[in-house]
């Protein structure tokens, strides 16, 4: 069957190149009102992502307060058993008594102390990432760069069984993000991410027709399958900022692997049904190669 792959391949780059794949029309979901078309995918907030935190923190400007109150408090209570023992010097049980006045006066300063700290209150700080996909662009190049096997399904010989290598050469996905960490403001910006050579793939089956004027080979597509890139935010880029601010990693980098399998997900659950729709509409009606019945 291998005098079958580049017809395969022409045929179903032909209805992917045509208008009626080029030019078809859809919205990501119902909340979307963008037009789309394949090579020109407007996404709303159907693919975005947030992660906000607060957490409490002493307040550290009147926990510096407290300590320097009892710091100087226990300055003072080692002043004054010098003073005690230079008029005790030489009576041990005096000396003694010394030590005991100064004990005290350092267990007076720890309470006063804490009773500082308790009172200090705490400062609540709050931090987080948005990200928001709001467009991809280059979808529409894709094509089949290889028909790698055509194999009979059954012993008839009438059906077959068809695996296509696919490529998109080149995308950029338009994309928007913000991070922010108390108590600096937030740092937000739009910034377009460029990947070539999107692998993609495709199982389709060939069906040996005998009727009529109809008579001749005719291709399903069965499966439609599009990788995407890793990244559509500048990962590095983006965790530079956030440990500029005090933002942790984990958070930039979790929102990311998210936002991408939403992205995933999207592209070949939705997306590769629409294409697959229109292409067997298409292909329905497209003899590959004419058969001897």
């Amino acid at each position: 069957m291998s005098d079958f792959n580049q017809l395969i391949l022409e045929a179903v780059n032909t209805v992917i190149a045509s208008p009626a794949i080029q030019n078809l029309q859809f919205t990501v979901s119902s909340k979307c009102t963008k037009a789309s078309v394949l090579d020109d995918i407007e996404f709303c907030d159907e693919i975005s992502y947030e992660k906000s935190y607060s957490e409490k923190s002493i307040d550290k400007a009147c926990v510096d307060a407290c300590n320097a109150v009892k710091s100087a408090s226990y300055s003072t209570c080692d002043a004054a058993r010098k003073t005690c023992k230079s008029v005790c010097f030489g009576i041990k049980s005096c000396e003694h008594g010394c030590d005991d006045i100064s004990s005290d006066c350092k267990k007076a300063a720890d309470s006063v102390y804490n009773a500082c700290v308790d009172a200090c209150g705490y400062l609540v700080i709050t931090g987080g990432v948005s990200y928001r996909v709001n467009a991809v662009k280059g979808c529409g190049g894709l094509r089949v760069t290889s028909v790698d096997s055509v194999v009979p399904k059954d012993e008839t010989g009438n059906i077959f069984s068809v695996n296509m290598t696919m490529l998109v050469p080149s995308v950029v996905a338009y994309s928007h993000y913000k991070l922010w960490q108390d108590p600096l403001p937030a740092i937000s910006g739009d910034e377009n991410v460029y990947a070539n050579n999107i692998p993609g793939s495709a199982t389709g089956t060939l069906v040996k027709v005998c009727d009529g004027d109809k008579t001749g080979y005719y291709l399903t597509l069965d499966s439609l399958f599009i990788d995407v890139p890793q990244d559509t935010v500048d990962t590095a880029g983006l965790i530079a900022l956030a440990e500029s601010i005090g933002l942790e990693v984990s958070i930039v980098t979790g929102g990311i692997v998210d936002l991408n399998a939403m992205l995933f997900s999207w592209v070949n659950g939705f997306l590769s049904a629409e294409v697959k729709s229109v292409l067997n509409d298409v292909l329905d009606d497209m003899k590959i190669a004419d058969a001897s019945c």
